[in-house]
């Protein structure tokens, strides 16, 4: 047991004590694994040991997981918002319907009464020429 922990002791100090490397691009960034913490902790009988918890998840996987909740969550908005302007463009073509209906009749009311006028008139007029 002494020896696997002076091997994780080991590997811990590698890992904190590489020399600094360039940023990754963006693309790189992406497929890199996280390391969460680890850090040199003095215990009480004052020899440094290193402590660290390497409680990893690939970048990649928490970025897409994200990305993916990001983009449902916009798209079950923006799904929102469609149903709510088909549902109004409905409502205004059913009002518009109503409306134009009420016109309708009103005009075949006038053309009604403009059809007895004119039948009136050509009879007045009929009547006045076969007097002459």
């Amino acid at each position: 047991m002494q020896l696997a922990s002076n091997v994780v002791d080991a590997a811990a100090a590698a890992l904190c004590l590489l020399p600094p490397q360039p940023a990754p691009s963006a693309a790189d960034a992406a497929t890199l694994p996280v390391l969460v913490s680890c850090a040199l902790v003095a215990d009480d009988d004052d020899d440094h040991t290193y402590h660290h918890s390497t409680a990893r998840k690939s970048l990649d996987a928490r970025s897409r997981h994200a990305r993916y909740v990001e983009r449902r969550r916009k798209n079950n908005r923006a799904c929102q918002l469609s149903r709510a302007k088909r549902r109004q463009r409905v409502k205004d073509q059913e009002d518009e319907l109503v409306r134009l209906g009420r016109v309708n009749a009103e005009l075949r009311q006038r053309i009604a009464e403009m059809e007895r006028d004119r039948q009136r008139l050509k009879s007045a007029l009929v009547g006045i020429l076969g007097q002459s």
